[in-house]
């Protein structure tokens, strides 16, 4: 189970401020090369509004399309849960498993949901860490501490508030009539809706402090398990505001500074702390992106075409690092895939049975992050519509998904011509029957059935974002305007 997901605003960019370290609402900032001369207003709104300069002073090039990989990567969340932990988990010629959707790089779009977490910790990092990055750039330290103090208090708000707001909604679905909700064995009714609302209350409090360690092997949330990432997402931006605070990007050399960040990244992944070296791999990549350091260092050595060839080539390697056989308690499956033996051999020994496949994630995602800075083929493709309306809504979509295949999922299932096997029969069973024909994860009821659920989730998610997402972010905006800090 994976992913914190993001978002942007529903209305026109250009028509609202940018929030520039809040990756879950907004659109990623857009990339700016300054002249070093200007000079940027201290009594701007230096959070929310990056700095305009003349246009003949600035080159702009839109990063909307981190907003489609993240999109793209909440789908793949979601088509795995809907495609459920089957033999798909195997590698591709793993103990004679050959299925085309386990084959490296395809595996991802069905089985990529443990590559999607990485993915979305590695822009958290990139994300969050660029206002005040930018503004010790321009050294505006004392701007740069005040943006961080804004983002530090909205951070919680943000994160927090939409996941408290739909975990209450299922509390409170659990007892609509004809079992709209079913029960579920790690979520039972409770006496009546009082002691119900109470438990959730006090579950909620608990499992959200962050002052515990999260994850999926400390216990998930019972309302919706699937959340088990945001306090590592909350934690893990206040780790970069934090790094942000005492690094004083703009005292030191920017190459020391990412040489030093980089090194921290590859100790902390090590040593297990895989979370951690996502969070400042992203980083690491802000550094690097907004002074050009590969530029500045190693492709101005050389041709044009060897940038080109090597920037393509880490993206195949990225994107295969995050094919891995990712089976919780399942090593072996890594083992024994053709093309993975020694690379699982080299997992370091502090990564256990459950999280072994996070390591060379964690690198899978950092490459793929940092190809996509560089590759106006992959540019193009993450900005299309469809993947940029994902992003606008995938917190949502990565928040409701699991809940949304409990109450409907199941039934639309059922309804097109799977069974669970040894389950009482109802009314709708076969009622829209498709023919399962096809190959695993392709087959032509399967399909059905994933495009139907998709298409109610997205529906809802729509919603949920309208009304329930983007509230909160309005909510935190209006908070730190009343303290002076907007």
């Amino acid at each position: 189970m994976t992913a914190l997901v993001e978002v942007e605003s529903h209305s026109d960019t250009s028509a609202q401020p940018l929030l520039g370290d809040d990756i879950e609402r907004q659109s990623l900032p857009e990339e700016e090369c300054v002249h070093p001369e200007e000079e940027i207003d201290p009594e701007e709104d230096l959070y929310y509004i990056l700095p305009e300069p003349e246009k003949d002073l600035v080159k702009k090039r839109s990063t909307a399309y981190l907003d489609g990989l993240r999109g793209l990567a909440a789908l793949c969340v979601f088509t795995q849960h809907f495609l459920g932990g089957n033999l798909q988990n195997h590698g591709f010629g793993e103990n004679d498993n050959f299925y085309l959707i386990s084959f490296p790089f395809i595996r991802v779009f069905w089985t990529g949901g443990g590559a999607a977490v990485a993915i979305f910790f590695v822009l958290s990092g990139f994300v969050l860490s660029q206002t005040s990055v930018k503004l010790d750039h321009h050294g505006q330290q004392r701007d740069s501490k005040k943006s961080l103090i804004s983002a530090a208090i909205r951070r919680p708000i943000r994160l927090y508030l939409p996941c408290f707001a739909v975990g209450l909604i299922i509390a409170l679905a659990k007892y609509l009539p004809w079992n709209i909700y079913p029960e579920l064995v790690f979520s039972p009714r409770r006496a009546n809706i009082g002691v119900e609302l109470l438990h959730w209350f006090k579950i909620t409090v608990k499992y959200f402090n962050p002052f515990q360690r999260h994850g999926w092997k400390f216990g998930v949330y019972e309302y919706v398990i699937i959340l088990w990432t945001i306090p590592i997402e909350l934690k893990g931006s206040y780790l970069i505001y934090a790094l942000s605070a005492v690094g004083c990007f703009g005292m030191v050399s920017a190459e020391w500074a990412a040489f030093v960040m980089l090194s921290i990244a590859v100790i902390v992944l090590h040593f297990g702390w895989w979370t951690g070296g996502c969070f400042i791999g992203g980083l690491v990549l802000t550094l690097n992106h907004l002074y050009n350091l590969d530029d500045t260092w190693i492709f101005r050595r050389f041709p044009s075409i060897v940038k080109t060839v090597f920037v393509n080539f880490m993206f195949v390697v990225g994107w295969y690092l995050l094919s891995e056989p990712a089976s919780d308690g399942n090593p072996e499956w890594s083992l024994d895939t053709p093309g993975w033996h020694y690379l699982t051999l080299l997992i370091p020994e502090s990564y256990d049975r459950d999280g072994f496949y996070r390591f060379w994630h964690s690198y899978g995602a950092i490459l793929l992050v940092w190809s996509s800075l560089h590759l106006n083929w992959l540019q193009w493709i993450l900005s299309t519509r469809p993947l940029q309306y994902l992003g606008r809504v995938s917190f949502m979509l990565y928040a409701i998904h699991l809940p949304l295949m409990v109450c409907f999922g199941n039934r639309m299932s059922r309804a097109f011509g799977t069974i669970p096997f040894m389950s009482e029969p109802v009314w709708w069973d076969n009622m829209l029957y498709v023919p399962d024909i096809g190959p695993m994860g392709l087959s032509l009821r399967w399909d059905f059935i994933w495009i139907t659920q998709l298409a109610f989730t997205l529906a809802m998610a729509e919603l949920t974002t309208r009304f329930i997402d983007d509230p909160s972010v309005r909510l935190g905006k209006w908070l730190v305007g009343k303290m002076g800090l907007k």
